[in-house]
Formats: C-alpha cells, sequence, structure tokens
C-alpha cells in the first residue's frame, strides 16, 4: 500500500511540475525559424491546395474515361452501363470535391487566415 502512495504521489508531482518545465525549455532548432499557428495553417492550406487539384483531377479524368467508354461502348448494354456508372461516380466526385473545397474555405475565412485557396 505504501508503494502505491509512493507512485501515486510522483505522478501528482510530475504532473503538476510539467508545465513548468515545458515552459522552461524553448527548443530550437538551428536553421529552422519558429512555427506560428498561421504558419502552421497556411501550410496545412497548401496542403490541402494541392491534394484537392490532385484530386479534382482524377476524378476528371475519370469522368472523361466514362464518357470515352460510354461512347465505345458499341451498342453493348453492359459496356454502357459501366461506362455510364463511370461518369456517374466521376460527377459525384467533382461535386464532393467541390463542397469540401468550400468548407475548407469557409473554415479559413472564418478563422481569419485572410484569403481564399485557389486551384
Amino acid at each position: 500500500m505504501k508503494r502505491i502512495k509512493v507512485i501515486i504521489h510522483s505522478l501528482t508531482t510530475a504532473i503538476l511540475a510539467l508545465p513548468v518545465l515545458v515552459q522552461a525549455v524553448a527548443p530550437t532548432i538551428p536553421g529552422v525559424g519558429t512555427a506560428t499557428v498561421d504558419s502552421t495553417y497556411t501550410s496545412l492550406l497548401n496542403l490541402f491546395r494541392y491534394a484537392f487539384g490532385i484530386a479534382l483531377g482524377l476524378a476528371v479524368v475519370y469522368t472523361i474515361w466514362g464518357a470515352i467508354s460510354w461512347a465505345t461502348s458499341g451498342g453493348d448494354a453492359e459496356k454502357a452501363g459501366e461506362a455510364r456508372n463511370k461518369l456517374v461516380y466521376g460527377i459525384i466526385g467533382i461535386v464532393a470535391i467541390a463542397g469540401i473545397y468550400t468548407l475548407v474555405n469557409m473554415v479559413a475565412v472564418y478563422f481569419g487566415l485572410g484569403t481564399t485557396i485557389i486551384l
């Protein structure tokens, strides 16, 4: 029982002292500037911008692939159905990506990150 009390007291002391210890140490990496919240958000927005560009490009390519498949189906109902599904899923993908892009822009503007991201 005494051992458990010692462990509990040690953990409590460590937890209470942790904020003081964290503030006392300011790690710096030579050659790297300090990261602020704004620069972190800007980096994330840039990452989303590239991801949205790639995703939108893939969705457009998939939609075009569906259109070409539909045009070359040659009257085969099964191939035409598969091509139609590609078209529908490609358009759904484009709409979903546009919706997520809009939400990210709204959140960015709401939190005062200044400008909207442009593809």
